[in-house]
Parts: C-alpha cells; sequence; structure tokens
C-alpha cells in the first residue's frame, strides 16, 4: 500500500513537472528555464533510476514506459475538444495516447503468462482520457488537475503490477 502511494504521488509530480507545473515551470528551457529539453526527459530518468533500485527492471521499464507515454504530441487532444475537434475524437485520441505506454504493461502480460497487465493499460488508458475530460469539462480546463490525476493513475497501475505475485 505505501508503494502504490509514494508511486502515484512521483507519477503525479514527474507528470506535472513534464508539463512544466508543480512549481518547477522555469527549470526545464521548454518552459523558460536554464536545463536543456523537455521535463520529461528529467521526469522519465529519476522514474527509470528509482524503478530499477526499487524493482530492478521491471522497474525501470515503468519508468520508461512513462517517458515513451510522454513523449509522443497530444495531436490537438489534450483540450478535450472544448477548441477544436470533437469531444469524442479527443477523448478516443487521449486512450489510444495511453496505449503508447505499452512496453511494463506488455512484460508484464508475458512474464506472468497473463492478459491481466493489459486490461490495466487498457483501462487505465481510459481512465487517462476521462481525467482529461473532466478536468477541462468540469473544473474549467484545468489541465493541471488532468496531469495530476495522470501521474496518479500511472503510478497506481506500475506499482499494483510491481508488487503483483500471482
Amino acid at each position: 500500500m505505501i508503494t502504490i502511494a509514494l508511486s502515484a504521488a512521483y507519477f503525479a509530480w514527474a507528470n506535472m513537472f513534464a508539463g512544466g507545473r508543480a512549481g518547477w515551470k522555469q527549470v526545464g528551457k521548454q518552459h523558460g528555464g536554464p536545463l536543456p529539453g523537455r521535463g520529461i526527459y528529467y521526469s522519465g530518468a529519476i522514474a527509470m533510476i528509482l524503478g530499477a533500485w526499487f524493482f530492478g527492471g521491471a522497474g525501470a521499464l515503468a519508468g520508461f514506459s512513462f517517458l515513451v507515454w510522454r513523449l509522443p504530441g497530444w495531436y490537438h487532444a489534450i483540450d478535450a475538444g472544448m477548441d477544436a475537434d470533437t469531444r469524442l475524437r479527443d477523448f478516443l485520441v487521449m486512450t489510444a495516447r495511453g496505449l503508447v505506454c505499452f512496453p511494463f504493461f506488455a512484460w508484464e502480460a508475458y512474464a506472468h503468462h497473463t492478459s491481466k497487465p493489459l486490461i490495466v493499460l487498457a483501462l487505465t488508458s481510459v481512465l487517462i482520457a476521462a481525467a482529461y475530460d473532466i478536468a477541462h469539462h468540469q473544473f474549467d480546463r484545468r489541465n493541471w488537475l488532468a496531469e495530476m490525476w495522470t501521474g496518479i493513475l500511472w503510478g497506481e497501475a506500475f506499482a499494483q503490477l510491481l508488487e503483483w505475485n500471482p
């Protein structure tokens, strides 16, 4: 339970950092700060190091998968249909983007000979799309809420599978 809470807290911070939130807006060059590159490179590297430290290769792969998920563009879906495209289209795009986080979940499915990790990936991807939709439509475009909720969802999914003993 502590691992799940710590993982959720870390990935909430990591995702907000990558988005220029969490009090770190002026750190990366992407957001006007001195460090080169995007915030996701730093939070992803830390996730891989911490994951390897606590869980070995599978933990490092979880951090790598978070990095891989965060790298692609948002394909104009981050606004949840409020400015362009439709709400449904953006929900589907955000869900599909979540599936990009597959390396860790695919490894866990292979290692444990079960499809449960792939189901967790699919459900987490849908919940992430819902987080962006709710943050924009119910909370007046509060993207930082979506980033926080999304980080919590990834952290919880990673930790549950890393601690899972079938």
